[in-house]
């Protein structure tokens, strides 16, 4: 599996979507981490054979690819009611951060993963000078947020929400997975940091 194996490359155009096929992948990922992850292992957690893999063209990449955009629609699915509510948007954000956070601890290993290789799933195709935007999906809720704060002077104006929504997204997500992961926090402790440093910076009034 290569930097390009996740989601960039042919292979994983057609995604796995076998609801088994995925939850297996999973314990597979939990118990021997995302390098760990093999076609033997698949079919051993899914109690078939790999013959029977290779029969229905199961790849690691597609299986990949099946449990990244899992992830990625429910962190969406957790951002919207935070995105609806009528709280302050500082209050907001903040259950923004939290909710990314519960979705992070979710899929903890698979994120880890996917952080070490490329995460392609959140990622949208190169822009014009070559480097890789965060796919608007996953910007556009903080975005709003920030927007939302400016009117109701709970968050400081941002000169380019989108570019403050990007740094936070990959700042936040991304740095709450390292923690949780490789250096062995916590969720409170990791929850704390990333949240308070967040907060800090953007809100007028936080609660954190």
């Amino acid at each position: 599996m290569n930097k390009q194996g996740v989601v960039g490359s042919q292979d994983a155009v057609r995604v796995c979507t076998d609801v088994d096929l995925l939850d297996a992948a999973v314990q597979v990922i939990e118990e021997f981490g995302y390098r760990g992850l093999t076609l033997e292992r698949l079919a051993v957690a899914a109690g078939t054979s790999r013959m029977t893999l290779h029969r229905r063209d199961t790849t690691l990449p597609r299986v990949i690819s099946g449990l990244s955009i899992r992830a990625a629609a429910e962190l969406r699915e957790a951002l919207f009611p935070v995105l609806t509510a009528t709280q302050p948007a500082n209050q907001r954000l903040e259950a923004a951060l939290e909710a990314m956070c519960d979705v992070a601890d979710r899929h903890l290993a698979l994120l880890a993963g996917l952080y070490s290789d490329d995460a392609g799933v959140f990622h949208a195709p190169p822009d014009h000078t070559g480097a890789l935007p965060t796919d608007e999906a996953f910007v556009a809720p903080f975005a709003k947020l920030l927007a939302d704060g400016q009117m109701d002077g709970t968050l400081h104006p941002q000169q380019d929400r989108t570019e403050t929504a990007t740094v936070l997204f990959n700042t936040a997500g991304w740095g709450y997975v390292q923690l949780r992961h490789a250096q062995q926090w916590s969720p409170e402790r990791a929850r704390q940091g990333v949240i308070q440093l967040v907060m800090t910076g953007l809100a007028h009034n936080s609660s954190s």
